[in-house]
């Protein structure tokens, strides 16, 4: 059976990332098949390395899109898919065009949203999502969403039609580990003492990452003379990012922030982070960082955005949105919690073992299983 699944790009995002898990796992029952729309990104080769093949076009680059749309035709006609799965908006909307040519085909949508902010949304991608709650109603046969309250505003805030599935993220519990080890090597080899707090906030530089509010929050704890430094962990947070620059200097931040820009090993960094902070204020549905730096037994603070709630439980603190004190204390809190060696550890292995029962790769795996072979 082909699996056909049409993405924006390969970079190391959420959806991305969700999309490779998927294929990695599905491999040995299913031939899935990745179209990209723009070039080659992160997860490209690591696809290919799997025996999985993945197709590029350039829909960014062309002057004609049209013409890239018509090798895009002659691709799928050629691979003859059994399902045509469409990843986030803009691949979606191509699978409403597909549909005209394709309509025998089962088509499924991934939509990994929840939120949307109109005033940081572009305006064509305000048009798309306009277009396909028109389309949603005679194109795919199910709409698959990661969270149930990104189901929820798009069917009843955004009258979405209401032909849809909840389909959790998954992980494997064996590629995200415990190990003290790693911080305190790592504490040692940098002259890091065991007063200071390590605080994490990881995710590529986009504007739903509110970073300027992350900084606010730092200054706060800076004021308090807390002893902290605060890693950033995604593809553009590095020191040619010269508007993060400005904000750090802004808030008086040099000496507490370390950038890293896109790592490979992101589970040892966050066995080297006490606290992950989650500080998005729309879009997110099911933040892939949150569970991840869970299952590595790293405690997070998340404002109030998607699904999180569900997934963080009692085991982390959940703030409201930009709500600067709230978010603050709950660091405070945090921070007291930190400094019981016992009560921190038994938060540790709760949140692992949270994301581990509920969470699960292979249950996931079972959803997708049951909707492709329906």
């Amino acid at each position: 059976m082909i699996n056909l699944h049409i993405i924006n790009s390969l970079e190391k995002g959420g959806a991305e990332t969700s999309l490779y898990r998927l294929c990695k796992f599905s491999n040995k029952k299913f031939n899935n098949i990745v179209i990209t729309l723009k070039k080659q990104g992160y997860y490209n080769s690591r696809l290919q390395q799997m025996g999985i093949h993945v197709k590029n076009f350039e829909f960014d680059k062309s002057y004609l899109p049209f013409f890239e749309f018509i090798k895009l035709l002659k691709y799928i006609y050629k691979i003859n898919p059994n399902s045509i799965n469409g990843w986030m908006y803009h691949s979606i909307f191509i699978t409403c065009i597909l549909f005209f040519f394709f309509r025998k085909k089962k088509i499924f949508w991934h939509i990994r949203h929840s939120s949307i902010k109109y005033k940081s949304t572009k305006l064509k991608t305000i048009i798309i999502i306009y277009l396909e709650i028109l389309f949603s109603y005679f194109v795919p046969n199910k709409i698959i969403y990661n969270s149930e309250v990104g189901k929820k505003i798009h069917e009843e805030k955004l009258r979405f039609k209401k032909n849809s599935l909840v389909i959790f993220n998954g992980f494997n519990s064996s590629e995200f580990f415990i190990n003290n080890l790693i911080k305190d090597n790592y504490k040692k080899n940098n002259n890091i003492d065991n007063d200071t707090i390590i605080l994490g906030s990881i995710g590529r530089y986009r504007i739903q990452k509110n970073h300027e509010f992350l900084f606010k929050i730092l200054n706060n704890l800076n004021n308090k003379k807390i002893k902290f430094i605060c890693f950033l962990i995604g593809g553009g947070l590095n020191m040619n990012n010269h508007k993060l620059n400005s904000l750090i200097h802004k808030y008086k931040l040099e000496k507490k922030i370390m950038y890293f820009d896109e790592v490979d090993n992101i589970e040892e960094f966050m066995n080297i982070i006490d606290i992950t902070l989650i500080t998005s204020d729309f879009g997110e549905a099911f933040p892939n960082v949150l569970a991840e730096s869970m299952l590595c037994g790293t405690p997070c603070i998340t404002t109030n955005i998607g699904d999180v709630k569900n997934i963080i439980q009692n085991s982390g603190w959940i703030t409201k949105v930009n709500d600067l004190d709230d978010f603050t204390n709950n660091v405070l809190i945090a921070l007291n919690l930190w400094k019981n060696k016992n009560k921190w550890n038994n938060l540790q292995n709760k949140c692992r073992e949270n994301i581990k029962q509920r969470f699960s790769i292979n249950k996931t795996l079972k959803s997708f299983e049951d909707l492709w072979l329906t």
